[in-house]
């Protein structure tokens, strides 16, 4: 995962715009959780390159759960993730 930060969260962005992103990320997990295909949730994304990004690596780099929990415990973290580096783009 540490290799695809640099490419992933590259954009500039102000910190502001990090929840806005933290809220995508839970959509995408919560998608990809729910049994959503890959090529559904990117055409959501509206050919907005961060977000497909972001779907890429929901889809491809975390695993899928079938226990409700381990749902939940993804989407959690992924949206972390993104949020963290997000705000680490935002630093001056």
């Amino acid at each position: 995962m540490a290799l695809l930060f640099p490419l992933l969260f590259s954009a500039a962005v102000s910190a502001e715009n990090c929840f806005v992103e933290e809220e995508i990320a839970m959509y995408i997990m919560t998608a990809r959780q729910s049994g959503v295909t890959k090529e559904a949730a990117m055409h959501q994304s509206n050919g907005i390159k961060i977000h497909e990004l972001y779907v890429d690596f929901a889809y491809d780099k975390m695993p899928y759960h079938q226990e409700m929990k381990k749902k939940q415990e993804s989407v959690a973290e992924f949206k972390k993730m993104i949020y963290l580096a997000c705000v680490n783009r935002a630093k001056p």
